[in-house]
């Protein structure tokens, strides 16, 4: 099932793709590989450490490390395509969900993604930069 949104003219997808986002301060940033910028590719590394992500895109494989500050949130999104800078998250219950802002009832709360990957490698906070972790994987 795909339709189109009216201000959003990408095609819905009705199995939604995961992505994750930091919340730094209450508002909510996109996590993105650092390498090739995909951000519908990557795995949570460990369950046990927060905020070690693997880029799962072809020969990427990057593993990377990125400080959670308050928390990592998983999104559902139903579009193709990567999150933009400003775009809308609605909150379902529990769930945040992307490309579902023109559909959704007007009493779900809606938050701005911002993008976390600056220029210089560091978080939108400027805290820390986006390590790269060298693990050995069998």
């Amino acid at each position: 099932m795909t339709n189109i949104s009216r201000d959003d003219r990408r095609l819905k997808r009705s199995h939604p793709l995961i992505k994750y986002a930091i919340n730094r301060d209450g508002d909510l940033f996109f996590v993105e590989c650092p390498i090739c910028h995909r951000q519908d590719c990557l795995e949570p590394e460990d369950s046990r450490v927060r905020g070690v992500f693997r880029c799962q895109f072809r020969d990427c494989k990057h593993l990377f490390e990125v400080y959670t500050e308050d928390g990592v949130k998983t999104i559902f999104d139903h579009r193709e395509g990567n999150l933009e800078s400003k775009d809308i998250l609605v909150l379902d219950g529990d769930k945040l969900r992307a490309g579902i802002n023109d559909d959704a009832p007007w009493w779900w709360r809606r938050y701005p993604i911002y993008r976390d990957l600056q220029e210089n490698g560091r978080d939108a906070h400027g805290h820390r930069p986006y390590y790269s972790v060298s693990r050995v994987i069998s």
